[in-house]
């Protein structure tokens, strides 16, 4: 078995948990499961099969829903940063 490193640092988890609460939970919900947008975690989001880059690809342009393309790109990064870390990846 190797292990590697994250492709994120602890600062960008931490921020993007703190995004994520205030422009993303009231959607997504605030542990990831969905309330009127899909589930960003658990075995539906897997599915998906878009990778790291192509879920940003999706994120940034079209997320908040309120505010289409608004998070700014350390925003963006911090958030896709949470995201993989809540699964532990």
């Amino acid at each position: 078995m190797s292990t590697g490193s994250a492709p994120y640092t602890q600062q960008q988890v931490t921020q993007g948990s703190e995004v994520y609460a205030s422009k993303c939970a009231v959607c997504h919900g605030a542990n990831l499961r969905g309330i009127s947008a899909p589930a960003l975690t658990r075995p539906g989001f897997g599915r998906s099969h878009l990778n790291a880059s192509q879920l940003r690809s999706v994120v940034t342009p079209t997320m908040p829903l309120t505010a289409p393309g608004s998070l700014k790109p350390d925003d963006c990064a911090a958030v896709m940063a949470f995201l993989l870390s809540y699964d532990c990846v």
